[in-house]
């Protein structure tokens, strides 16, 4: 438990700064808080960098050949990392914020903006230095501050904007002067937002008024001209201010984003509109980048969390991203940890892929906030479930993603004219759905199928704040702010309205959590403490103080200090381990922490996040900043600040001592935890926090966890069975050191015939070790057919195994026995067979993965076909087409031109590169056969080919070569 390190970072697309693409053009770095998350637009995958600034990045830039990348945050503080590499290089600061930071086209220099001030520094080495900024020159351009920087191809020049209405461009060096291309334009009305260098020596520049300048070069008379000076293209005289812009300079496409969402693609010098397209009337473009092809665009809106990259010739979306505008509440996990689904208070509800960190469906049929989502309990069900302040529970379909029930408290209504619900849960079954209420303290119980409502249970005197039903037994339990935990049997008639059980608690109750075995419970109160109850007995067994253990962070108007202030002492969510070996718990602090059941102690703690633009991540706060009007950071001092724009504060209800939404004052977010959950598959666990959706999982690739561990086990005794084709032992041995690449470099050099014998006398205490190896195999290796036959001979071999495990302990069945000591030689239903568990659902997932990759390659493969003979203008008929099934049968190779047409179209798997001697092609037939005969039941992907296909097809390969030949 004490391995799990932070992965990735979801639920936050972009905050603020500038987008910068790599140099191939693949992928897109965006700042989002403090972090930098790279998206691949190829693989369509998210990773959140493993470093942090001290606070919010406003900047930031990559070398040109991509290997540096330098983040600047709003202070002014710097990290330069090895962008390959993921690792920090060096820190500095340049003691005041910046405003642009750009690298030379040569990587030779670096240029960095603030005030008035330009300073070129020389770009510093990928190896750590005891000083690796060395300062080359300071330049003072203008009288006032810089908008705007931007480089010629040639790195002698460079060309700035400033609010003091003007434009300057300036050499390098001193003998670059006598070119006489250094000059300064005046006159304009607003300040420049955007400089460039064009081809055939023009000049674009582009002010906030959206007015566009074209100037050229003339070598005659050694004088810039104004060519064009264009006031109509851009929609400037409706009162649309320019925010950003960005330029290509081998296909000349300038790009202007817009007050209101609007944004342009133009060709210049002739500023010709290409495309435009408005993304949202309440969004501002604030950042944008343009791939080096030319080709992508990526536009970034800091005010909803938005970040799109579009391609203009085609007029088609290759990423389309948005966060959640307001805090997320809550998260769930799907039973096979592909899916998180998160609720927040903006009342959106969104689906994300835990692998690649994509969002891939939005919910937004609430009208509030969404303190609670669900997934069904049953599996087979893809039913999410949403409860919201709006006094309604929905009920998603994932199948076809449309809200297909909605449950309400009928005619009941609180306070405020409707029920606000705050909790939710379901069954086991999937059948009843329970939700509890903030106002009228009751809970709610309605049947999945027809949507009515079947009991209301009142007991409560204060708000609901927790529902959770037992894994095992037919009980609800319920937790409120009047600090009493009950249990109640909803399947009862007569008397359901009436708590069984009550357990009472000295303060308010916050949260409660089943272990997976449903024997036990564990609850989080207000004075900080964490209580287990045995549920069958009934009595307290166990409490954990964890008032010191969460504490942390002052809030910025806090009158006490850390160790006094009640405010972040106590625990607001609770999450049991796969095995209900380990307990997660968050709150309204800067911590999770983690700790062991049986001995009640704490494992290790989280700080999951050092982000200073956050309220409540120092300890102790600086008496300077204190003044008569309240702390300094509490203060709007920036009056133009990029983000906020005049027409954004008009034409919002500002309202006074509101600290989110419609706040006047700009309050920075205080750091808290709001749910958190564990995957499970066990190898992960997630937290719904200010900063977003943080993701830990498990990195077996750097803890060495040797199992059976003597003299003889070592790598170089694993590559001398391996020399001699012993290759159980060197499986078995490579196991007991559990070091991941040299259980990679044996299983690669295993021979397809060899595997069905190791598999038949691999002993059963590896059996999850190696199907958790193969589920991480699966997504990396491109040997698909290998994988399969793995994964055929290990379930057909062992499937007695199973089912005698199965037979013996409910676990299976979606509960766990916990045993008091573990067998290493036997595995008991403890940790062992809790491992064993997670690994299937693992394998399971990546499983359904590959499945739907093939499923989805196969249908284009068929529309293809299907395309290729209506061009050809033959469409075959059923006697025409040959089914070939891949991979159970091998065509066999015919000879001459027709045997070169048709078996194009015969699919193999092809092995790996790398440099041990993999496998991969020995099979041959017999083990298609093997894997054909051990699957009967999943029908193989098939190819349709039409005779007349291939006859046109041969007919043009010959008028080819003919005319080749002339």
């Amino acid at each position: 438990m004490r391995g799990f390190k932070f992965t990735n970072l979801c639920g936050v697309v972009h905050k603020k700064g500038n987008l910068v693409f790599t140099p191939d053009g693949n992928s897109v770095i965006s700042a989002v808080g403090n972090r930098v998350t790279v998206f691949d637009l190829i693989n369509n995958t998210s990773t959140t960098l493993p470093f942090e600034n001290r606070k919010d990045i406003k900047r930031i830039d990559l070398s040109p050949d991509g290997a540096l990348l330098i983040t600047i945050d709003e202070d002014g503080h710097a990290v330069i990392a090895n962008f390959y590499r993921r690792i920090i290089l060096s820190y500095f600061h340049f003691k005041q914020p910046i405003r642009a930071v750009k690298f030379s086209p040569s990587g030779e220099f670096l240029a960095v903006v603030f005030g008035s001030t330009i300073q070129i520094w020389r770009t510093p080495s990928l190896h750590k230095e005891f000083a690796p900024m060395v300062l080359f020159r300071n330049y003072h351009p203008h009288q006032d501050e810089i908008t705007c920087l931007e480089w010629d191809p040639s790195s002698r020049f460079f060309v700035t904007g400033s609010k003091d209405f003007s434009v300057r461009i300036t050499p390098m060096l001193a003998q670059y002067k006598a070119l006489g291309i250094a000059h300064t334009f005046l006159g304009y009305r607003q300040p420049p937002i955007g400089c460039f260098f064009g081809q055939n020596d023009h000049l674009y520049v582009v002010s906030y008024n959206s007015v566009i300048d074209v100037r050229q070069w003339n070598k005659n008379t050694k004088k810039w001209q104004m060519i064009k000076k264009d006031i109509d293209t851009l929609p400037g005289k409706q009162g649309t201010k320019a925010m950003t812009t960005c330029f290509d300079q081998n296909k000349e496409v300038l790009v202007v984003g817009f007050i209101h969402g609007l944004f342009m693609v133009l060709q210049m010098p002739q500023c010709e509109v290409i495309h435009s397209l408005s993304l949202s009337d309440h969004s501002n473009i604030t950042a944008s980048a343009i791939n080096p092809t030319g080709d992508w665009i990526a536009l970034g809106s800091a005010i909803n969390g938005t970040l799109l990259v579009w391609e203009w010739q085609s007029e088609t979306y290759i990423l389309k991203q948005q966060g959640h505008s307001l805090d997320m509440s809550s998260l769930s996990y799907s039973a096979d940890g592909a899916i998180i689904a998160t609720g927040a208070d903006d009342g959106k509800v969104k689906l994300w892929n835990a692998s690649s960190g994509y969002c891939f469906v939005t919910f937004s049929d609430h009208k509030g906030g969404v303190p609670c989502v669900k997934f069904s309990a049953n599996s087979n069900n893809f039913v999410l479930f949403s409860a919201s302040l709006d006094g309604t529970v929905r009920a998603y379909d994932l199948l076809r993603y449309r809200n297909f029930r909605v449950f309400t408290a009928g005619d009941v209504t609180g306070p405020a004219g409707t029920v606000q619900f705050t909790s939710l849960t379901t069954d086991p079954s999937g059948e009843i759905i329970c939700a509890g209420t903030h106002d009228t303290f009751q809970i709610y119980v309605w049947t999945i199928q027809t949507g009515q409502l079947l009991d209301v249970l009142s007991g409560h005197e204060a708000p609901v704040s927790s529902l959770e039903f037992s894994p095992m037994h037919s009980k609800l339990a319920s937790t409120s702010w009047d600090g009493s935990l009950r249990l109640w049997d909803v399947y009862e008639g007569g008397d359901a309205g009436n708590a069984k059980e009550v357990f009472q608690h000295r303060t308010d109750v916050l949260c409660l959590a089943f272990r997976p075995d449903g024997k036990e419970i564990c609850t989080s109160c207000l004075d900080g403490s964490l209580s287990f109850w045995d549920v069958l007995a009934g009595v307290i067994i166990g409490t954990i103080e964890g008032r010191k253990d969460i504490m942390g962070g002052r809030l910025l108007d806090d009158p006490r200090s850390m160790k006094t202030s009640p405010g972040n002492k106590h625990f607001t969510t609770v999450c049991y381990s796969a095995d209900g070996e380990s307990l997660l718990a968050g709150g309204n602090s800067k911590y999770v922490c983690i700790y062991s059941v049986s001995q009640k102690l704490l494992l290790k703690k989280f700080q999951i996040t050092h982000n200073l633009s956050l309220d409540g991540v120092l300890d102790f706060l600086n008496s300077k900043l204190l003044t008569e009007v309240g702390r300094l950071e509490l203060l709007d001092l920036d009056e133009d600040d990029e983000y906020r724009t005049k027409f954004q504060v008009t034409n919002q209800n500002r309202l006074p001592g509101a600290k989110k939404g419609q706040s006047k004052r700009s309050t920075p977010p205080a750091i808290m935890t709001r749910d958190i959950e564990f995957s499970p598959t066990g190898r992960a666990w997630a937290a719904v926090t200010t900063e977003g959706l943080l993701i830990y999982s498990l990195d077996d690739s750097l803890i060495f966890d040797p199992f059976d561990l003597d003299l003889e086990v070592t790598p170089e005794n694993v590559q001398k069975l391996l020399s001699t084709y012993q290759f159980l032992p060197a499986f078995v041995m490579s196991f007991r050191l559990n070091e991941e690449v040299l259980i990679r470099d044996v299983y690669r050099n295993v021979p397809p015939q060899e595997i069905l014998p190791i598999v038949q006398k691999l002993p059963p205490i590896y059996l999850p070790r190696l199907m958790t190896f193969l589920g991480k195999e699966m997504d990396t290796s491109k040997q698909l057919e290998r994988d399969m036959l793995w994964c055929v001979h290990l379930l057909s071999q062992n499937a007695g195994y199973f089912k005698d495990l199965k037979s013996s302990s409910p676990m299976w069945q979606g509960h766990m026995v916990l045993s008091k000591k573990e067998d290493t030689t036997t595995p008991s239903f403890g940790g062992s067979n809790m491992t064993l568990l997670s690994a299937f659902r693992f394998l399971q997932k990546n499983l359904v993965r590959q499945m739907n990759d093939l499923s989805k390659m196969t249908e284009t493969n068929l529309y293809s076909l299907d395309y290729f003979v209506t061009v050809l203008g033959q469409k075959p008929d059923d006697s025409d087409v040959q089914m070939i099934s891949t991979p159970n049968e091998k065509v066999e190779e015919l000879e001459g031109e027709e045997a070169s047409d048709e078996s194009a179209f015969v699919s193999n798997w092809a092995p790996e590169e790398n440099n041990d001697n993999g496998d991969g092609d020995d099979g041959g037939d017999d083990d298609n056969d093997k894997l054909s005969s051990a699957l009967p039941s999943a029908p193989a992907p098939a190819i349709l080919i039409s005779k007349k296909a291939k006859k046109a097809t041969k007919r043009h390969n010959k008028q080819t070569s003919s005319a080749n030949k002339r």
